[in-house]
């Protein structure tokens, strides 16, 4: 899937804002430097769900883990209930199932909250934590894209996603 040169402009354009687009199936399709600067989990090529539940260093990377993997399951059993009889999703869910305790937990409970609006903790070597808040859009001309912005959570200060966007500015 191709994501259009339009949000590929805009996401290059934010240069002080995490932002990425994803598939249906929660691979990363572009994501723009603060956003791989923000978690290694937002590089294109990367699954989000694989990531979460099937690399052991994932855990560490936040502090409210539990939330998250919460999250990414509610995401994907939303993207799997408008799209019913998508073999990817099989696949990916029974993986998933099979490699993941944590996962196959919580997808049998089913908690199909929609996510598109989240706030997640990231434990950053460089900066200490970012509590951020995602929001997900749809892309009208891409309808199974979804454009994923990040800003710092309400009542957070912004210190450091700052210093973060000064070290990705600088690396740049």
């Amino acid at each position: 899937m191709t994501v259009p040169p339009e949000v590929l402009e805009l996401l290059a354009s934010w240069r002080g804002v995490p932002a990425l687009v994803r598939d249906e199936h929660l691979m990363v399709l572009a994501s723009n430097p603060l956003a791989r600067a923000v978690s290694a989990a937002f590089n294109p090529g990367v699954n989000i769900a694989r990531y979460t539940f099937l690399n052991e260093w994932s855990e560490e990377a936040t502090d409210d883990w539990s939330n998250v993997s919460a999250q990414v399951v509610a995401i994907l059993l939303s993207e799997v209930e408008a799209r019913p009889g998508d073999d990817a999703f099989r696949g990916l869910v029974g993986e998933l199932a099979v490699s993941s305790e944590q996962f196959a937990t919580l997808w049998a409970e089913r908690d199909a909250r929609t996510r598109a609006i989240g706030t997640v903790t990231f434990e950053h070597p460089a900066v200490g934590p970012l509590r951020l808040t995602y929001q997900t859009l749809g892309i009208p001309t891409a309808p199974a894209l979804s454009l994923v912005i990040w800003t710092a959570a309400p009542g957070e200060p912004q210190a450091a996603l700052d210093r973060l966007i000064e070290l990705t500015e600088r690396e740049c």
